[in-house]
């Protein structure tokens, strides 16, 4: 009879128990150690790779709560992190920002798309997806922003400084450009040399009295139609050397037939833009000049310098006669 050791047993199985609960809660915790830190691990190599990239961003929670940012965010905006662990709203931020100036005189230096933003807040006013503003130093940043699953968004900001900088430049020369066209007015030409399509501004259709509509469709026939026939073949002959890489442009005096039926003397010249891998010219281009007043002149002297000419030999055979 071992009934006198029930309660031995019983108590010999409440510690076994007790063990196996002490050793399961060890290895629970010993998990929960280790995937803290793998997460812990994981965290940092995230905001590492954040604070790596060139892109300054942020997480914004449905709340309207900057939850994550990276290093490049403080330094593109120079706003103090104590500002941001503290998980302000958007609006906070953006009164931060106003109250230091950061937008300029009357938000001067904000794309107008962003103005009511900016004023009124994400709560009244929703962030544009896109939108670029200036800084004190002169650069301009590009908002962009994406809306999550969550009801939360990410918000990237760019430095497209240089970007603008060469958009600046080139819209600069094309008002030059667009100077030089206006005070020089001259016919503009491209030609398809695969096709012989023919593509003319305006001012080529006017200088021989023609609407560009009249000229439909326009092709390289259609100008070799309206040469003078006794400089076709010069004003096709220097082309194709130049085509040929014997010219560095192509450029020839000629006559074309006005609509009216009189000649208009023109200087076209142009020069290959596009060629393939073979080397075979693809695209011309070029300009066509009214010279008919300038060879006018230009005749008018020579007939003059012809005048004086003969004047002159008259003179010296008079003064010969006399001398005998």
């Amino acid at each position: 009879d071992i009934e006198f050791l029930q309660p031995l047993l019983g108590a010999v199985r409440q510690l076994v128990m007790a063990w196996r609960g002490h050793m399961e809660r060890r290895r629970t915790r010993e998990q929960l150690e280790i995937t803290s830190a793998l997460l812990t691990e994981k965290s940092l190599d995230l905001q590492a790779t954040l604070d790596s990239i060139d892109q300054g961003l942020c997480r914004v929670d449905d709340d309207n709560r900057i939850t994550a940012y990276n290093r490049r965010l403080l330094e593109m905006l120079d706003l103090p992190e104590a500002l941001l662990q503290g998980q302000p709203t958007t609006d906070q931020v953006l009164r931060f920002q106003t109250e230091r100036g950061d937008f300029g005189p009357g938000l001067a230096w904000v794309d107008p798309v962003a103005h009511s933003h900016v004023m009124h807040g994400v709560q009244t006013v929703p962030s544009p997806d896109k939108y670029w503003r200036k800084t004190h130093d002169g650069r301009t940043l590009e908002m962009r922003t994406r809306t999550l699953p969550d009801g939360g968004l990410v918000r990237t900001f760019s430095d497209v400084s240089s970007y603008m900088q060469a958009q600046e430049a080139l819209r600069e020369e094309r008002q030059r450009l667009a100077w030089v066209l206006e005070a020089t007015r001259p016919g503009i030409w491209e030609n398809n040399l695969v096709d012989n399509a023919l593509t003319v501004n305006a001012r080529w259709a006017e200088m021989l009295g023609y609407t560009l509509g009249e000229l439909a469709p326009m092709r390289a026939e259609t100008w070799e139609a309206l040469v003078h026939p006794e400089d076709l073949r010069m004003a096709d002959g220097i082309p194709d050397r130049h085509l040929r890489g014997e010219l560095p442009y192509y450029e020839c005096d000629i006559r074309m037939r006005h609509k009216a039926g009189h000649w208009v003397w023109v200087n076209t010249r142009g020069r290959v833009h596009k060629r393939d891998a073979q080397g075979r010219g693809l695209f011309m281009s070029g300009t066509h000049l009214d010279i008919t007043d300038r060879v006018a002149a230009q005749e008018q002297v020579r007939a003059l310098n012809a005048s004086l000419e003969q004047r002159v030999a008259g003179l010296e055979g008079g003064i010969a006669a006399l001398a005998l």
